[in-house]
């Protein structure tokens, strides 16, 4: 399928379909644009053993620039861009998230999940994943240490008495929520989503 600007009028937070998925545009330059998926694509860790890991040497970022890349067909791999992406720093905790790496499909960073989206009810997704244990989709910026990563959660958070947490600084702690500690890299008992992003020329 063709995207121009002219015939289509993709905009910024317009909805539309490439391969099997249903996309987000999140920033239209004059030749290509910025697209999110609109769901989970499934729940995976971030690398399969803990330790010390960056986006740049994670499982993650290996199964979505091959297995993941491989399953479009060959017009649609065509269209996606390798981009160089640089990979700042954890902005609470000032945790290195490593060299800046070329990508095909990646994850957004904090400032990326920032800039492009309005607030936290913005960023959340409406549905849970079908798993009851989905706690919110991966960013590839470094979480609070070196075995974290950034998630933005999808769930709200109870203080004991029931009411509604905050984090310290006073903010709600709600679906959208950018978490900026963290989820551990390569535990199995946190499920977290994977929400694919990528730059495609119109």
């Amino acid at each position: 399928m063709s995207f121009t600007n002219s015939e289509n009028k993709i905009e910024i937070g317009s909805v539309i379909p490439f391969g099997d998925e249903m996309w987000r545009v999140l920033d239209v330059k004059s030749d290509r644009i910025l697209i999110i998926c609109t769901r989970i694509i499934e729940q995976k860790k971030y690398h399969e053993s803990s330790g010390d890991v960056t986006w740049a040497n994670c499982d993650l970022r290996k199964f979505l620039n091959t297995e993941y890349y491989e399953s479009f067909k060959e017009d649609d791999k065509s269209r996606i861009i390798s981009v160089n992406n640089s990979n700042e720093p954890n902005s609470k905790y000032q945790t290195q998230s490593g060299r800046a790496t070329d990508d095909k499909i990646f994850l957004l960073s904090e400032s990326e999940a920032k800039k492009y989206f309005s607030d936290d009810k913005d960023r959340g997704l409406p549905e849970s994943f079908s798993d009851d244990d989905y706690q919110g989709w991966w960013l590839r910026t470094r979480g609070e240490s070196e075995g974290q990563a950034m998630v933005v959660i999808n769930f709200f958070a109870e203080e004991e008495d029931g009411s509604q947490a905050e984090d310290e600084e006073g903010n709600p702690i709600v679906p959208g929520y950018i978490f900026h500690e963290g989820t551990y890299t390569g535990t199995d008992s946190v499920k977290t989503g994977v929400r694919p992003a990528m730059w495609l020329r119109l």
